[in-house]
């Protein structure tokens, strides 16, 4: 039984095959750059790995004082003096000892000049309340992203003793344009309870504001 041998193509035949194919592959390349630039950018936005509560916490001074003041005396900006009450989920009960951990941005909406969000913010600090409950901290007011309609804010951090640590509520201001109507609406008659803080200037030019805190 006589088995047909594989017949190949003509000579030239491959060749010219080949060169039909050229064009179709070229087609492609810049699809593949394309869904490659795309799964860079998608990349890129997945959010990095952030501390906890408990680290960002953890990561303060054993010892800190329940006033402090985050910035020096030349930072560009409007002076700021935030103050208040840390208390039990009651809201009448002041807690000594609770630690709390804020940042913000610099005057001109920036948390850190070099933009690496993979470090923290460069106005921050610790504080932990005194046997009122109390705390304070001087800083200057700060400013909305650039670009933005999201309002100036600060962000706060705390824990206390029997109070697991936790994200809290920014701080936003009376007057921003960028708050919206509902959360104004939401937050009408709580007080110094309210996220938005009501400021009041000084003769010495330094803004002044009161947020009392309820841990739940």
């Amino acid at each position: 039984m006589h088995h047909r041998s594989q017949e190949l193509p003509p000579r030239g035949a491959a060749r010219r095959g080949f060169l039909r194919a050229i064009p179709a592959a070229l087609a492609v390349l810049p699809a593949a750059r394309w869904l490659s630039r795309c799964v860079s950018l998608a990349e890129a936005a997945i959010p990095q790995q952030h501390p906890t509560p408990q680290q960002v916490l953890d990561e303060g001074p054993a010892g800190a004082s329940w006033r402090i003041a985050m910035v020096s005396p030349d930072e560009p900006g409007e002076p700021l003096v935030i103050r208040g009450t840390v208390f039990a989920a009651d809201g009448k009960t002041p807690l000594p000892g609770a630690r709390l951990y804020v940042y913000h941005t610099d005057a001109k909406g920036l948390y850190r000049q070099d933009q690496d969000f993979g470090k923290p913010a460069r106005i921050r600090g610790w504080m932990k309340t005194d046997s009122q409950g109390q705390y304070e901290f001087r800083t200057i007011k700060p400013a909305p992203y650039p670009g933005r309609t999201i309002p100036a804010h600060i962000h706060p951090t705390a824990d206390a003793p029997g109070y697991p640590a936790r994200w809290l509520d920014d701080y936003w201001f009376d007057g921003d344009p960028y708050l919206k109507k509902e959360d104004v609406a939401a937050d009408a008659g709580l007080g110094t309870f309210s996220r938005i803080v009501k400021l009041t200037r000084g003769t010495d030019g330094v803004f002044r504001g009161v947020r009392d805190i309820r841990l739940r």
